[in-house]
């Protein structure tokens, strides 16, 4: 009985105690992770969880100072419901302007109006459930994400695989891969940006680069056309089978750059891998490996924190007064000038395998060709590109090809001289590859195949130098010439085995359906000069 009697009365304090913490507003806490961890779930396959703690710690900090201060001149459930009021006019994502004003507005209206209308312990209760209810669908979402990804086989058997089955690399060099985002061979800068980028080319072939002027992207996308680099094959074909969630597909693909097929090999054969932070989080980092994030300090915007802060109503309002930098794209801007200046690599054991890709020439267009922080293209400042920023505009095209060839005209002077220290100064036997991921974006429509200029965004610039000319001397420059290829031809030198070639095929793929590969539309160069309407 004592017991029984014992038992009742903890399970009485325990309800109390439950119910206690219930009349406390738990809604403001919860609606400010909410609203980062929405960000997240749209943008999953383009930042690392851990990149939101920062913004999700300051959120939920931010709310309950101002509850507190609100409680001072309030009751707890009403300054609860002016805290939410004011966090979504501050922070909240996507909120037009005068939607904020009005938040205000209602804030000093009840404010007003308390001795006539107040909320109690009621309202408070039920927001709390409300809430718990939407936060409760979001994390099942991010559950279900997370299975998907968790399931994906993490061993991918294909040629390379099993060309290397019980064999070891017969020369060692170092590998130097550097990825140049968006960046379009000469051909298509002179023709469609009417920009000269004969210097640079010539300064790589002075060096002793190989320069493929014919060179082919597998896709018009980041992930799948490096992943199939780093896998030696396509990793997207009509009769191939893939996850039919974008956000899956994406996060798969970027494993497969950096700890895939090609990365796992070298690491199985002795080599260091090291890589350069992107400053964005589409790819992740294999345990063991030599990572340089050294370019932001701590207390600096991190890419999250910045895209949060972009979406909300802050930015606008420091735009009212002309201080745009308050939410700015400076530590964008300090991660590509790192990483295209970079010696990091001088300081990875050999041998070592080292991979490098930056954010350059691809938007956003917020460096000056000098290497300054511009804020003059005001429609580029984010990382999207074709027609999510172009938006079919023929004013915002041209706008797009004057950013894109003033952030090259940067990129090459900086990487330039890398390359130069790297092929001339920096010791030992040495495979050096320089390419495009994919082209220039200006003509790029996301979701249409044959509204999309096929040679701006399959033509990407690719170059490659070799201490030993055996490496590549089966590459004829003058043909077409697929990207995918690049590691067959290395390891073919490395393991002195014959490797089969891949066609020089491309796909086009749509943003919102990535899953599904369709071989390139004919079409006539013209249409790069077409402007397509926002109707199509």
């Amino acid at each position: 009985m004592r017991v029984l009697i014992g038992y009742w009365c903890g399970m009485k304090k325990s309800k109390e105690v439950f119910g206690g913490i219930f009349r406390f507003p738990l809604y403001l806490i919860l609606i400010s992770l909410y609203f980062p961890l929405a960000v997240f779930q749209s943008n999953f396959s383009l930042f690392s969880f851990d990149s939101t703690l920062r913004t999700l710690g300051f959120s939920t900090a931010f709310s309950l100072v101002l509850f507190y201060l609100l409680s001072k001149i309030s009751n707890v459930h009403s300054a609860g419901v002016y805290t939410v009021f004011l966090f979504v006019a501050l922070l909240a994502p996507n909120v037009a302007v005068g939607f904020s004003l009005a938040c205000f507005f209602v804030v000093f209206f009840l404010f007003l109006s308390e001795k006539i209308f107040t909320f109690g312990e009621s309202f408070t209760l039920s927001a709390n459930v409300a809430s718990i209810f939407f936060l409760g669908m979001l994390l099942f979402g991010f559950g279900k994400l997370g299975l998907e990804v968790n399931t994906l086989p993490s061993d991918k058997a294909n040629d390379l695989v099993r060309l290397s089955e019980g064999r070891g690399f017969v020369e060692t060099p170092d590998i130097y891969h550097f990825v140049l985002d968006g960046y379009s061979n000469s051909s298509v800068l002179s023709d469609f940006y009417s920009f000269d980028n004969s210097k640079f080319e010539d300064g790589l072939e002075d060096l002793g680069f190989l320069v493929m002027q014919k060179a082919i992207s597998p896709y018009n996308q980041t992930l799948p056309s490096m992943a199939s680099v780093m896998s030696g094959e396509f990793v997207v074909k009509p009769e191939i089978i893939t996850p039919s969630n974008p956000h899956v597909l994406r996060v798969d693909w970027g494993k497969q750059v950096t700890d895939g097929v090609v990365p796992r090999l070298f690491r199985m054969n002795g080599y260091s891998l090291a890589f350069e932070n992107t400053g964005y989080d589409f790819l992740s980092y294999p345990i063991g490996s030599f990572v340089n994030d050294d370019a932001l300090g701590y207390m600096e915007l991190g890419p999250f924190e910045e895209y949060f802060l972009s979406l909300s109503p802050l930015k606008a309002a420091f735009s009212l007064f002309g201080d745009e930098s308050v939410v700015s794209i400076e530590s964008r801007n300090k991660q590509v000038r790192a990483n295209l200046s970079s010696r990091y690599f001088e300081s990875v054991p050999q041998p070592r395998y080292y991979y490098s890709h930056t954010l350059a020439p691809h938007p956003p267009f917020s460096l000056t060709k000098n290497g300054e922080t511009t804020f003059k293209y005001q429609d580029f400042l984010d990382i999207g590109d074709g027609d999510h920023m172009t938006k079919g505009d023929e004013e915002l095209v041209s706008q797009y090809k004057q950013g894109y060839i003033e952030k090259l005209t940067y990129t090459n002077s900086q990487i330039y001289t890398t390359l130069k220290y790297l092929v001339e100064d920096v010791p030992g036997n040495k495979i050096v590859i320089v390419q495009g991921d994919h082209g220039g974006g200006a003509h790029l429509r996301h979701d249409s195949n044959y509204r999309t200029c096929h040679k701006e965004r399959f033509s990407p610039l690719y170059a490659v130098y070799s201490s030993d000319s055996k490496v590549f001397s089966s590459i004829d420059s003058g043909r077409p010439v697929s990207t995918v290829n690049t590691y067959r031809h290395i390891l073919r030198y490395l393991l002195k085995v014959d490797v089969d070639l891949v066609s020089a095929q491309a796909y086009f793929l749509s943003w919102d359906r990535p899953f599904l590969a369709e071989p390139l539309a004919g079409q006539e160069n013209a249409l790069c000069q077409i402007q397509f309407s926002s109707s199509d």
